[in-house]
């Protein structure tokens, strides 16, 4: 069964678009872009945490962005703790065992362009501080608050993209970064005010609330 996961498509459309990606134009600047980047990061009281990535004011040309993979999840920002990726969305590949089976097709990997001064010239993403959990014994994954503590994260961008031509960039086209340059900032995610978690009797039954 597919769901329909905003701004997910089917792998059929995925197909599609590559299957035409070699004649898409690559566009190249020579400049390094990480000197033309802020980041910003804050954790809020709720435990989100809400990732920012601008344009300094003296940032020249285009920079281009990866709005998300083929899986889904944020293409300009990865977080991890001690090594692991830490999912900031539900998986699509995966069932959500607090749902019936279902699984949803590969996303077309979208970019965009910030330019300073011209068209959008930040990104921002807000993480609602949840992680997915594998339960194994069912092949499913559930959504519950991340542990406390160390969290690294990576802002990734790059000056070069293909895309098909013409595509007006401040809006999100179809189309991928290459070589992308990341920088990685540390943050720290707090305690919860009290445990959260689910019910493994609740679990066998397909009842996910949390308790």
């Amino acid at each position: 069964m597919i769901s329909d996961k905003v701004g997910l498509v089917l792998l059929s459309g995925l197909t599609a678009f590559w299957g035409c990606a070699a004649d898409a134009e690559r566009v190249s600047q020579d400049v390094e872009p990480l000197s033309s980047l802020t980041v910003a990061i804050e954790v809020l009281e709720t435990r989100s945490v809400h990732f920012r990535l601008a344009l300094s004011q003296e940032a020249e040309g285009t920079i281009y962005v990866s709005l998300n993979g083929t899986d889904g999840q944020p293409g300009w920002l990865r977080v991890s703790r001690e090594g692991e990726r830490v999912y900031l969305k539900p998986r699509c590949e995966i069932e959500d065992c607090a749902e019936a089976p279902m699984v949803c097709g590969a996303a077309i990997p979208m970019i965009q362009a910030l330019r300073a001064g011209q068209g959008p010239d930040s990104l921002g993403f807000t993480w609602d501080g949840e992680e997915s959990v594998v339960l194994s014994d069912r092949s499913c994954e559930l959504r519950q608050p991340a542990e406390a503590g160390a969290y690294t994260a990576r802002f990734c961008v790059s000056r070069d993209g293909a895309y098909e031509q013409p595509a007006d960039l401040s809006q999100p086209v179809p189309g991928q970064v290459i070589a992308p340059k990341c920088l990685e900032r540390a943050f720290t995610l707090p305690q919860l005010d009290r445990p959260r978690g689910f019910s493994q009797e609740a679990l066998r039954h397909g009842d996910a609330a949390p308790w």
